[in-house]
This record gives C-alpha cells, structure tokens and sequence, in this order.
C-alpha cells in the first residue's frame, strides 16, 4: 500500500505522509524493500525532514535484507559520500549486487 501512496496513479498525486505511514509499519516488521523506500524519502525530504544520516540507516537495514533498492542506496551513499567516506569502487560493488537482484 505505501507504494500506491509513493508513485500515485492516473487519477492522484503521490502522498508522502501517508507512503511513510505504511512504510514505516512494515520496515519495523522486517521489511526490506519498505525500508529502501524510507531511505530514498529522507535521502530527498519528500514528505519527510531531509536526513542523509537516516537515508543511510534505512538503505543499510534494506541492503542487509537483500533488497536491490536499498543496495543502490547504499551504492549511492558510496558514490556521493554521504555518512561514509567516499568510495567509487565501494559504490560499483553495491551497484553490481543490486543489478544482481533485479
């Protein structure tokens, strides 16, 4: 249901509030994929304070449940140096791992 609040659809806009509210339910329940999406809302502060520092903590938790997305987030964070020392090679690697699961 959070990705129907996320990406919206012909007929309605997206509603952050209400994506986060679903997202964070299932995140606390072990829910990878919910978990990257809660990282790329604080990586980009929609409907959400902006936090590079929780974008991490939340791509981390969904890169370790093997999602794709939050291995890219993660791959991201590398690339950008954001909450970790900048790492090109670091990055390609997350990047490939999500390729992988895709």
């Amino acid at each position: 249901m959070g990705q129907v609040f996320y990406h919206g659809g012909a007929d309605w806009d997206p509603d952050y509030g209400k994506a986060y509210q679903y997202f964070s339910r299932a995140a606390e329940q072990s829910g990878p994929v919910a978990a990257g999406y809660l990282g790329q809302m604080h990586l980009e502060g929609l409907g959400v304070r902006r936090s590079p520092a929780l974008a991490y903590h939340y791509f981390k938790v969904a890169a370790e449940g093997g999602s794709a997305m939050g291995l890219n987030g993660m791959g991201l964070c590398y690339w950008r140096g954001i909450e970790v020392v900048r790492d090109l090679d670091e990055a390609l690697a997350f990047f490939n791992r999500a390729i992988e699961k895709e």
